[in-house]
């Protein structure tokens, strides 16, 4: 599916570009990736996350602002309208290049050939009887530290980092 700007994703490639740009160092990990994609990659990429995670699982405050519309925002919160905030776009992203990175850990071919935990200096990940798994940095969750980077501030009091 083609993007559509405020159907399936909140941005175009240029704007996407532009965030990226105007974000992250020349040398930042995340800058890089995403340059190296092709805008047709790009596409996929922003139409594909947002489809992902622009979810009512996401939990942001208020209100749709139109009980029609596909994306979470705009949104009527306190009586004024928000726009989808730069930071949630950049997240999107973000959330993207990590589940294309080659850095990624493959945890379901570590789990197949029956390893139990895996650990690299502070980070780790113990798997559990079911497909769940617990990962962590230090005392701190993986997705925990996304979510709360670009998402948090704009979600009800009472969601967590957690997927």
């Amino acid at each position: 599916m083609a993007l559509v700007k405020g159907v399936n994703s909140y941005c175009t490639v240029a704007e996407a570009d532009e965030l990226i740009n105007s974000n992250f160092l020349s040398t930042n990990k995340i800058r890089k990736s995403w340059s190296e994609l092709s805008n047709s990659d790009k596409e996929i990429l922003l139409t594909s996350t947002t489809e992902q995670y622009d979810t009512d699982y996401m939990g942001y405050n208020g209100i749709k602002l139109n009980k029609s519309q596909t994306l979470q925002f705009p949104r009527k919160v306190n009586s004024e309208t928000l726009e989808v905030p730069d930071k949630i776009v950049i997240g999107y992203i973000v959330l993207g290049l990590n589940e294309i990175s080659e850095d990624t850990v493959d945890f379901n071919e570590l789990k197949a050939n029956g390893i139990k935990s895996y650990k690299i200096k502070d980070a780790s990940i113990e798997f559990m009887d079911s497909d769940k798994a617990s990962v962590s940095i230090g005392n701190t969750s993986i997705s925990s530290q996304v979510f709360n980077k670009y998402f948090q501030d704009y979600a009800h009091p009472n969601v967590s980092g957690i997927y």
